[in-house]
């Protein structure tokens, strides 16, 4: 072969790419828009491809999106006027280089580069019904296209992680390597959340918000600071520092059974101590609550029957709360105003006590789940969710929009669901791996405990993503140990080409015959 045509395709490759890139520099800066927005125009377009040509990188990419794409979004005042369009592109790029990664997966496995099972695609099949529940629900609910395209992405693409993640991290070191990578990568995010509470916003955030495009807006007139990091509110903030703060003291436990985990394991009480701080820096308490929940979780998921006892620990406790909620309700403001005498002069200790915040999540109690009125077979209508039957949590405003048929479906469905996951954690013969999964699962229970409590914070970007990442990682540990498991198994099989097969020999002959023909001639002399 002619050596100038071997170097002539990658510098054809690389005299393409400064072509492209080119066009791309001057189409940014001859926009007339937002040059920001056009920049993050062309990062969607090489989201999804990149996400195609190399699935495991893009997912690392995607957890970087996960990090900071909200803190992109604010750096768009810098390029000018910022639209709905331009917000659009910065906020896609998440969606889109997930649907790169999945294109790319699915790619690999037809032509034979990557193996997968019927189980794999069972669940990029479950993925498919749950968003396409979610494209029906928004589309139902009077968005038209737009809007069943906002339900999806917001609340029900991420599902899809169930079926990526399997296939990006076949083996449980895989797993544990991302559990310190999330640490890691999210430090940034708590430390800035800190920072912001310290010394205030950014010039550049606050004229953000002037623009009206954020519903952080109301934070202009408020007499105090309430830090959202690099992420899209207060309340993501202390989600997502909850449950951090929660896999990095599930970390310590981890390494104790698992030497594996290495420094990170060491390093659990810094990273708990730093998502705390990030917690506390956004003043929505409800968060904090992922921690024992986790915790207590963690240590019941071992067992089958411990496991049920959870389960209806949290139903009964979360009975409880909707039974008392009219005491509750009338309470509430003595009891903040006593908080507010105990803390004296002291402003952050008195928002973060407050109170009356919890009032909305009660009125949904009061006015829904113990309001018998409230109660239809396929729902109230759209409108019913405000007025007489205001709500702010996620199961009072599904009995709203949907009545009790299809939540009582959903929560059927949610059951087998759980027994799958449960026992795919229990039957895992690595212990390390073992408990690594419960773990997940204990992170996940949070999560949703929280939500059903305190607001439907698992419902936005990157809630969603936080709570199906636990799972997928739950399947990936299960089908590693299975795999492991198998090749075990057949090591214990006996080899018939590694040792030579007992002979016997034939009484009129003395010639000796293999072991195979034991059985028929012991049966020719009988």
């Amino acid at each position: 072969m002619n050596p100038d045509s071997r170097s002539g395709v990658p510098a054809f490759v690389i005299l393409a790419g400064g072509l492209l890139m080119l066009y791309v520099a001057a189409s940014i800066l001859l926009s007339n828009g937002n040059t920001m927005g056009s920049l993050f125009y062309y990062m969607l377009i090489g989201g999804g491809i990149f996400g195609m040509l190399a699935p495991k990188k893009a997912f690392f990419l995607f957890m970087l999106q996960c990090a900071c794409l909200d803190f992109a979004k604010r750096l768009m005042i810098l390029g000018g006027s910022v639209s709905h369009t331009d917000l659009y592109f910065v906020l896609g790029i998440a969606p889109i280089t997930v649907t790169g990664i999945c294109a790319g997966l699915v790619m690999r496995v037809y032509f034979g580069k990557m193996r997968a099972g019927f189980d794999d695609f069972v669940r990029l099949a479950i993925a498919g019904v749950i968003m396409a529940i979610g494209a029906f629900l928004g589309f139902r609910g009077g968005g038209g296209l737009a809007g069943m395209m906002k339900t999806v992405a917001e609340g029900y693409f991420y599902s899809i992680l169930i079926f990526v993640m399997p296939l990006l991290f076949p083996t449980a070191q895989d797993v544990r390597k991302l559990w310190g990578f999330i640490l890691l990568l999210f430090t940034p995010v708590a430390v800035y959340g800190i920072c912001q509470q310290l010394f205030g916003y950014q010039e550049f955030e606050i004229d953000y918000l002037k623009t009206g495009l954020s519903i952080e807006i109301k934070q202009l007139v408020a007499d105090r600071v309430r830090a959202f990091g690099t992420l899209n509110s207060p309340t993501s903030l202390s989600l997502i520092c909850g449950e951090l703060a929660a896999m990095a003291l599930l970390l310590v436990a981890l390494g104790r059974r698992d030497k594996r985990l290495g420094l990170f394991a060491i390093a659990g009480i810094g990273f708990a101590a730093i998502f705390i701080g990030g917690w506390l820096a956004s003043t929505v308490r409800i968060g904090i609550l992922v921690v024992p929940v986790a915790l207590v979780a963690y240590v019941l998921f071992r067992s089958a029957r411990w496991t049920v006892a959870f389960y209806a620990i949290c139903f009964v406790g979360f009975a409880a709360l909707v039974a008392s909620s009219s005491y509750l309700l009338m309470n509430v403001e003595t009891w903040t105003m006593k908080i507010h005498e105990w803390t004296g002069n002291n402003d952050y200790m008195a928002n973060m006590l407050d109170a009356n915040t919890y009032k909305d999540r009660l009125m949904g109690f009061v006015n829904v789940l113990g309001n018998p009125s409230a109660y239809s077979l396929f729902g109230l209508g759209e409108g019913q969710q405000f007025g007489d039957f205001y709500n702010h949590d996620p199961l009072s405003s599904a009995l709203v929009k949907f009545g009790t048929v299809p939540v009582g479906f959903a929560i059927l469905a949610v059951i087998p669901a759980l027994v799958y996951l449960h026992r795919s954690a229990m039957i895992i013969k690595d212990p390390g791996a073992r408990h690594l999964a419960i773990a997940c699962l204990a992170v996940a229970a949070g999560s949703v405990a929280v939500s059903m409590i305190g607001g439907n914070l698992i419902a936005t970007f990157p809630g969603n993503a936080f709570l199906a990442m636990p799972i997928g990682m739950v399947i990936a540990l299960r089908k590693s140990d299975r795999g492991i498991a198998t090749k075990t198994d057949r090591k214990k099989l006996p080899d018939p080409a590694a040792a030579p097969a007992p002979r016997l020999e034939q009484p009129w002959t003395g010639q000796r015959v293999p072991w195979q023909a034991a059985a028929p001639l012991a049966r020719s002399f009988r």
